[in-house]
């Protein structure tokens, strides 16, 4: 049972930056049912008494931070968005412990991120065939994702950064030609992040690369001069084929105004801190920031 667990969490992987697509009408996504199969399996497991791995710190780390942030329903201010907030931790560190309990070797650890690495490449080729499709045409504030219908380009941009480091480490450790195709996805997921027009998400694209970079590094100056080659690939597809509007975008905070109203969030926040600086507001729960952030139009 262990091994079907595992490749089910293996496509629950997959799905993760296509959750915003893979709906069910009416009901929720497609990964929630295959995760929900995924739990109950792991929980059969675990009760049948087979062998299990002892809870690492980590795990016990964030168990105490959730549990923190299931106390503050009691001072929320916004007591259903705390609520929600907590649901959403406490799946996500069901999905970790299920990933380290079921995860019994490296060559397990790397399929699954190959999993994530080639959700993130789907996600990817949909937001290069909408901007294919619109192309010059397209109007000042157009941003790409999954669909027109269909993902934020905000969480498109934080999946594809992700996504350069898990690269990077799986070129690495990857054998023979494989590797070269991790390689030459880093300037595309770069030009992905353009793409979604995500000031956020240049940012840490930034941050993204210069940690692969020194991992790469580290590994040998070939493995170095691999990355810088390809690094200087994305700086050439951004220059060549990234609109005009949307690298504007990335690189001119004062576009739209929105650093006015950013710097208002950020006043908003430190009196929240003073306020409050041990209790906080709740798990969630920050005023202005469902009203601010709806639209995807700050990030």
């Amino acid at each position: 049972m262990r091994d079907l667990i595992f490749k089910l969490l293996c496509v629950v992987t997959f799905m993760v930056p296509l959750e915003d697509v893979l709906m069910i009408p009416g009901f929720r996504t497609w990964i929630f049912v295959i995760s929900a199969v995924a739990m109950v399996m792991s929980l059969l497991e675990l009760i049948s008494g087979a062998r299990h791995r002892p809870v690492s710190p980590v795990l016990l780390l964030l168990g105490v931070f959730i549990a923190w942030c299931c106390a503050s329903l009691m001072w929320s201010v916004g007591p259903g968005a705390t609520f929600s907030r907590v649901i959403t931790y406490i799946s996500l560190l069901l999905f970790l412990w299920m990933i380290a309990e079921f995860t019994d070797s490296k060559r397990q650890l790397l399929w699954v991120l190959r999993s994530y690495f080639l959700g993130c490449c789907v996600s990817l080729v949909m937001a290069v065939v909408a901007f294919v499709q619109h192309g010059e045409r397209a109007l000042d504030d157009t941003r790409y994702s999954y669909s027109e219908s269909a993902g934020n380009p905000n969480t498109l941009a934080s999946q594809l950064n992700i996504a350069v480091i898990v690269a990077v480490y799986l070129a690495v450790n990857a054998k023979g030609k494989r590797r070269i195709v991790y390689w030459v996805s880093i300037p595309l997921l770069c030009f992905g992040v353009l793409l979604s027009g995500s000031r956020t998400g240049t940012i840490a694209l930034v941050i993204a690369v210069s940690m692969s970079l020194q991992v790469a590094w580290r590994r040998g100056w070939r493995t170095g001069i691999s990355i810088l080659l390809m690094i200087g690939c994305a700086v050439w597809m951004i220059h060549t084929y990234g609109p005009n509007v949307l690298v504007e975008r990335v690189t001119n905070m004062n576009k739209d105004s929105t650093l006015p109203m950013r710097q208002k969030l950020w006043r908003l926040g430190m009196e929240c801190w003073r306020t409050s600086p041990v209790t906080g507001v709740g798990a969630g729960a920050f005023v202005g920031c469902k009203e601010s952030f709806q639209d995807g139009r700050l990030a």
